[in-house]
């Protein structure tokens, strides 16, 4: 899966073409950050493939509101983390892990789990791991 967000996938093009055409500086990167990018809507779209339904007995448990100003909701079928006004759709892989599929963090993965003293957490792998504070 892809570890850099399309959204900065954006902002790196930006910045690299300003350098690369203004300054003379990074000079065939712009390139570099296209082709990922084409990369990164592949893998987007091999996530939408696969992603399945989720199970709302299996997410029951972890929704609440947590540390940080996250939520974590169902909103019919689907699976919400919310901060603010930033909402980040969940979807389930085949194997149960959960990735982002939206926003400026497609693909990012998303572990649920519940730790030693039974409070359930959140982890938005590489990022930071958040613990829920109410049902």
């Amino acid at each position: 899966m892809t570890s850099t967000p399309i959204g900065n996938l954006f902002y790196t093009y930006v910045l690299n073409l300003l350098l690369s055409e203004q300054l003379g500086l990074n000079v065939g990167v712009p390139d570099k950050v296209l082709a990922d990018t084409a990369s990164a809507f592949d893998e987007i779209r091999q996530l939408g493939r696969q992603a399945g339904p989720v199970d709302p007995s299996a997410i029951a448990p972890f929704l609440g509101y947590y540390e940080g100003g996250y939520s974590l909701v169902r909103d019919g079928r689907d699976l919400q983390l919310r901060i603010s006004s930033r909402v980040m759709p969940l979807e389930v892989m085949p194997d149960g892990r959960y990735v982002m599929s939206g926003g400026l963090m497609v693909g990012v993965p998303v572990k649920l789990a519940i730790e030693s003293d039974g409070v359930p957490h959140v982890e938005i792998v590489g990022l930071e791991t958040i613990r829920r504070t109410t049902g």
